[in-house]
């Protein structure tokens, strides 16, 4: 589900000459806790930590987190689009 979530966002990027693209874990408020429909990072990476940041491209995404993540963020994202930094 995500490739289809990336191949859409990255047609998007083309049309507006966006090189790149950065998803947080945060609202327009940068509350702490967000409301299901301000769950963006966790839409397009199916990362669900209450921490990090995407960064896609027009061929390459990663997924950031923190320690807390290393075990739970492999297990949620699919490491064919997004490469895990930690």
């Amino acid at each position: 589900m995500a490739a289809e979530k990336l191949k859409n966002l990255r047609l998007w990027m083309k049309k507006n000459r966006l090189q790149a693209y950065i998803v947080p874990h945060a609202d327009m408020f940068q509350s702490e806790y967000l409301a299901d429909c301000d769950e963006r990072l966790a839409w397009i990476t199916g990362f669900t930590g209450s921490a990090g940041s995407a960064v896609i491209g027009l061929t390459k995404a990663a997924l950031f987190v923190d320690g807390r993540y290393v075990i739970q963020a492999p297990k949620e994202t699919d490491k064919k689009d997004f490469q895990i930094i930690e």
